[in-house]
């Protein structure tokens, strides 16, 4: 099995995405490093596989954050995926009522 490279850029990103705090009450914050600027994705999911958010960013090369509200969703546990120069990155998160 022969695997695609991976560049640095891609390396650098996925290793310094995070989301927190987790659980959270709907209202929480992502962030990760950029070594070029570039359009980030950010969907959210529900269990079942329906998507109940979505944000689009363009970003600048750096630190970023990102706050995110979803209030409006139920409890329970989401997925959220990162897309990224044409990859994807999956982190989950629980929300809560409080």
């Amino acid at each position: 099995v022969v695997e695609p490279c991976v560049e640095l850029h891609e390396i650098s990103f996925q290793s310094s995405l995070s989301l927190s705090p987790n659980p959270n009450n709907g209202n929480f914050a992502v962030s990760y490093e950029l070594l070029k600027s570039a359009q980030v994705e950010i969907e959210i999911y529900d269990q079942a596989g329906n998507e109940v958010a979505s944000f689009d960013y363009v970003d600048t090369k750096g630190s970023v954050n990102h706050n995110i509200s979803i209030e409006h969703i139920a409890p329970g546990v989401y997925s959220v995926r990162f897309i990224y120069s044409e990859r994807s990155h999956t982190k989950r998160f629980i929300k809560t009522n409080e």
